[in-house]
């Protein structure tokens, strides 16, 4: 597959100097003719250019190719980096008055190099001025100018053996060819930024079934020994040479010249063709059966069940269903208020058939155990529960609150008014005639009527407070609620209000609808294997009950009391609303599991509405080759691709035989410029260095006429005249491939 992208190649990008220390010495002199006046005085200037010399920083790489950590079928493809800078491949120069780029990108397996004894690793961190120290006994040190043995700039080295350096190193009238400016102007549909890059290429397909390292490396100071071309012979006893390593990636090939199905390409189109028709999260749904056990059956795996076994309370295991949040179809609405008290609550009867629901039951006890695993969330739900508590108490005794605050107001009142001290001391007297402490009945007893009650004197009358129960009555709307005035009713709907937001606001951070789904377990989303094979690409609706049922479960840990009840029915309705506010949470989504997922990283992901408007989306990935994918909206178009800057460089086919090898070639120039040109260079096997060892991987750009790569494509373009031959530029747009991609249309949304 191709994208579209406006790509223009130039051959280089020359600084107006080259890095390094320039003197400058001015000289004036006046002069009448031929008569010299005066002399002035010479004026000396030292000018400073810089470019970077032993390190880049991750900004400084646009993107590599293969991608880092990437493992797949690279056996067509030529390893590349972009750089942020179009200069630097031309900032310096290899040495030895040898005028061409000073870096190269190399190619290595583990067995070319010597690891670092203490890492074991390829690279070996040191500081610069290392090269101006003492010389090891088997190691070539490249010949750096203006370096001084006490430089602490922080650098890489790669250790090369001398017999694989000879023979995958590029040689010297090959590193042109090699490097190139790539310049992105215009793209469409494509993560790519505009922009001027400068683009090195290596020399070596990665034909083993192994792990590659691919070194950008500086040549500066080694273009004098024979290894790059020059006349002087490595000393005796040296077997490797220690290079400056810029930067570096890691990447893993795992195909041969009879496996072509590993490459993205293959992998993507396999899925683009066993998704033509939209694939649904569920198992396959058999064409047998049209009895009415065999329809329900039926009806019950295309909603997105799977059979499962429920243990009832009294230990019997009964047949059951269930699903997870992800369904093929959209979820039907449960009748009613949903306000689940536990587990067993959230249970579906399916008395027709005797068989249970069990999806809502299970996602509230994963509720349950999620909550119990958060040891802030239990916090804030008890803290959220004391203020409530405590707020319908502040309510109660406010003094407009109908409660007790209200009685001393009265009593306040009554005790002002005129004579309220007689009434007092007449009451206190009838009651107790006989003396302090005793009453007419005798010790411990009060005057009345024998059963030991008095009788209610005029004046004050006596009213019972309302409760926190008659509040919470009250609140969940009961008529007529005595003693609970409105004053009193606000301030309580204010503190349940408060606390519900303080509880909706612990549980959102914690079970918001895409933090929860990143949370629960692969097997509770896909209950079942065979909903998702391999190579596959699943598309589903998502079940926001099933949510719902999840976070009553977490908010129901620790609810005891009427007051905590009432709190947990007011977060549940907070979260309703939220959950229907647009993008709040997920309405459709995508799993797809593939090595793609795998072998890729950082695969870039793009969704389209019909009307072509981005959809916003999150990604996750439950598992090393599963991506999940979750839209705010429904998607119509969905496209995934290698990472950005992933145009990759290479030939079209090979094969063992040395006439196999292919090159679909483009115009290289007038106005059809990089269109197909129908004419294709072949026997590309014949262009490698060697039969076997390293060299059999490598690739002779530029080196011995007919056959090399140059010759090849100049043999091919040849046969349509008034074609130009190849140069740099036009040679990396022959080897040009554009980045693969997957892109998935949904026809019914």
């Amino acid at each position: 597959m191709t994208t579209a992208l406006t790509v223009h190649l130039a051959e280089q990008d020359k600084p107006g100097a080259l890095a390094g220390t320039y003197t400058f010495d001015v000289h004036q002199t006046l002069s009448q003719g031929s008569k010299q006046l005066a002399e002035l005085n010479a004026v000396t200037r030292t000018v400073e250019v810089t470019a970077e010399r032993f390190a880049l920083t991750p900004e400084d790489v646009v993107a590599v190719d293969p991608p880092d950590g990437a493992v797949g079928n690279f056996t067509l493809t030529l390893p590349h980096l972009v750089l942020k800078s179009t200069t630097l491949p031309w900032s310096r120069q290899p040495g030895d008055g040898v005028s061409a780029p000073w870096l190269a990108l190399l190619v290595l397996t583990d067995a070319d190099g010597h690891p670092d004894p203490d890492t074991g690793s390829l690279l070996t961190a040191r500081q610069a001025g290392h090269f101006k120290g003492e010389v090891p006994e088997k190691v070539v040190f490249p010949d750096l100018s203006g370096l001084k043995a006490d430089d602490t700039t922080a650098c890489f080295t790669v250790d090369v053996g001398l017999d694989a350096l000879k023979a995958i190193l590029p040689l010297r009238d090959e590193l042109r060819w090699l490097t190139h400016v790539r310049e992105v102007r215009e793209t469409k549909r494509g993560p790519w930024d505009p922009g001027r890059y400068s683009v090195v290429v290596g020399n070596r397909f990665p034909r083993t079934c192994t792990r590659y390292t691919a070194v950008l490396v500086s040549l500066e100071g080694l273009a004098k020994y024979t290894f790059m071309g020059g006349g002087t012979a490595p000393p005796t006893g040296k077997d490797r040479v220690r290079m400056v390593a810029l930067t570096s990636w890691s990447f893993t090939n795992n195909g041969t010249a009879d496996q072509t199905a590993t490459s993205f390409t293959a992998l993507a189109d396999k899925i683009a063709g066993e998704a033509k028709e939209k694939k649904l999260l569920r198992l396959p749904c058999p064409d047998d059966g049209q009895d009415e056990i065999g329809k329900y059956v039926r009806a019950r795996l295309e909603h997105g069940y799977v059979p499962t076994v429920h243990r009832v309370a009294t230990g019997e295991h009964l047949p059951a269903w269930y699903r997870g949040p992800f369904t093929p179809l959209p979820a039907a609405t449960l009748p009613g208020d949903q306000k689940w008290s536990g587990a067993d609550s959230a249970l579906i009867y399916c008395k027709h058939y005797g068989m249970y629901d069990v999806s809502y039951a299970a996602a509230f006890t994963f509720g349950q155990f999620l909550a119990l695993s958060n040891p802030a969330l239990l916090a804030a739900l008890d803290e959220g529960r004391a203020e409530a508590l405590e707020g319908l108490h502040e309510a109660l005794r406010a003094p407009d609150g109908g409660g007790p605050g209200t009685a001393r107001l009265q009593f306040a009142h009554e005790v002002g008014k005129k004579g309220f001290a007689e009434q007092v001391t007449k009451g206190l007297q009838k009651a107790n005639p006989g003396g302090r402490g005793q009453t007419a009945a005798g010790p411990g007893h009060r005057a009345g009527t024998g059963n030991g009650a008095t009788e209610p004197e005029p004046g004050i009358a006596a009213t019972a407070a309302p409760t926190v129960d008659d509040l919470l009555s009250a609140l969940r709307g009961a008529p007529d609620q005595a003693g609970v005035s409105g004053p009193c009713l606000a301030a309580a709907r204010r503190a349940m209000s408060a606390a519900a937001d303080r509880c909706a606001a612990a549980l959102a951070s914690a079970l918001g609808a895409k933090p929860l789904l990143s949370a629960v377990p692969l097997d509770h989303l896909v209950p079942h294997a065979g909903m998702l094979p391999f190579e596959s690409a699943r598309f589903f609706h998502v079940d926001s009950q099933w949510m719902a049922a999840v976070r009553a479960g977490a908010a129901g840990v620790g609810s005891v009391t009427s007051v905590d009840q009432h709190l947990g029915d007011l977060v549940r309705e907070a979260f309703a609303a939220a959950d229907q506010e647009d993008g709040a949470a997920p309405a459709e989504g995508l799993l797809l599991r593939s090595a793609l997922v795998r072998d890729w990283p950082r695969l870039t992901v793009e969704a389209h509405d019909a009307d072509d408007k981005a959809v916003p989306f999150t990604t996750g990935f439950p598992m090393p080759d599963l991506a999940l994918l979750l839209f705010d909206r429904s998607p119509a178009r969905i496209v995934i691709r290698e990472p950005a800057q992933g145009l990759s460089m290479g030939i079209t086919t090979w094969g063992r035989e040395k006439d196999k090898g292919t090159l679909k070639l483009r115009y290289p120039s007038t106005d059809s410029i990089g269109k197909p040109l129908g004419q294709t260079a072949t026997g590309l096997n014949g262009c490698l260095r060697a039969a076997e060892g390293p060299g059999a991987e490598v690739l002779r750009v530029k080196d011995t006429p007919n056959t090399d790569l140059f010759g090849q494509v100049s043999a091919a373009l040849k046969k349509s005249p008034g074609l130009p031959e190849p140069e740099p530029a036009s040679l990396a747009l022959q080897l040009l491939c554009s980045s693969g991609y997957l892109e998935l249309t949904l026809k019914n949304g």
